[in-house]
């Protein structure tokens, strides 16, 4: 089977001294996968948060994501080379 960890519902894996982060986007009512997000390359989601009714410059009411994100994040001693946000917008009413 070569299906990757997402298909199986698994979760992502990573080396020694290293974080593995992904989030899903899960519809509720049917148990589906809708999306996932993978960060790679010393990424390390810490924390998100959804924000709703966002009213864009076009006067429609839009709904993102935020991702708080580390690069090169360490246990001990908890550190991180540097922080920031990634911002994803959702579509097609979260699909």
């Amino acid at each position: 089977m070569n299906a990757g960890w997402h298909d199986q519902g698994s979760y992502p894996r990573a080396g020694t001294d290293r974080f593995a982060s992904c989030i899903r986007i899960v519809d509720p009512f049917k148990m589906e996968t809708l999306s996932v997000l993978e960060f790679e390359n010393g990424e390390t989601c810490f924390t998100i948060y959804i924000a709703q009714n966002i009213v864009g410059p076009t006067g429609s009411t839009d709904t993102y994501l935020f991702a708080g994100v580390g690069f090169e994040a360490k246990l001990i001693p908890r550190t991180c080379t540097i922080g920031y946000i990634k911002t994803y917008k959702f579509k097609e009413e979260g699909k």
